[in-house]
């Protein structure tokens, strides 16, 4: 399977490996091996709101990420009235880039009733969007557009994503 970008291939398995590779490079001295990330939801006025947080889990396949917050926070009520959000990265290395994941958030209390105070939050990524400069020329990324995948469903073998223009 390949994506085709600037009229040159380009195989989801080289964007989904950039995208890691930009995740691990946002420090955490607090907790190695963890990297931060801004995540956006939406109050109530349809206006977004940014925080940094650092995600629990990321799927291999970049498709699902495990976040965790308390119950009586503004993020988990905004994930309750619009679940639309997105997380994003910010490569400070050499010529930079960044890397944007769109989709939506669910809250699930750890298996134990919701009136709990922690929450798990699932976030489903339906679309990824990426701009790296330190990639040497992987991605052959037209420099005044990100490569963007866009999820169609999943297979047997995974999800199923495809080029959006």
């Amino acid at each position: 399977f390949s994506v085709h970008m600037a009229n040159r291939p380009v195989d989801e398995a080289v964007v989904i490996k950039a995208a890691f590779d930009l995740i691990a490079s946002v420090p955490y001295k607090a907790a190695p091996g963890m990297n931060p990330a801004t995540f956006v939801t939406y109050d109530p006025d349809g206006f977004p709101s940014a925080r940094v947080l650092v995600p629990r889990h990321i799927s291999k396949d970049l498709t699902e990420i495990t976040l965790n917050t308390r119950m009586d926070t503004n993020k988990f009520l905004e994930i309750q009235g619009n679940p639309k959000s997105a997380l994003c990265y910010h490569d400070q290395r050499g010529k930079q880039g960044w890397l944007t994941l769109k989709g939506t958030a669910h809250s699930h209390a750890f298996g134990r009733p919701i009136t709990d105070e922690y929450v798990d939050v699932h976030f489903r990524v339906e679309k990824l969007e990426i701009m790296t400069y330190n990639d040497g020329g992987a991605l052959k990324i037209d420099r005044a557009r990100p490569v963007v995948l866009v999820r169609r469903g999943d297979t047997p073998g995974g999800p199923k994503w495809v080029l959006r223009r």
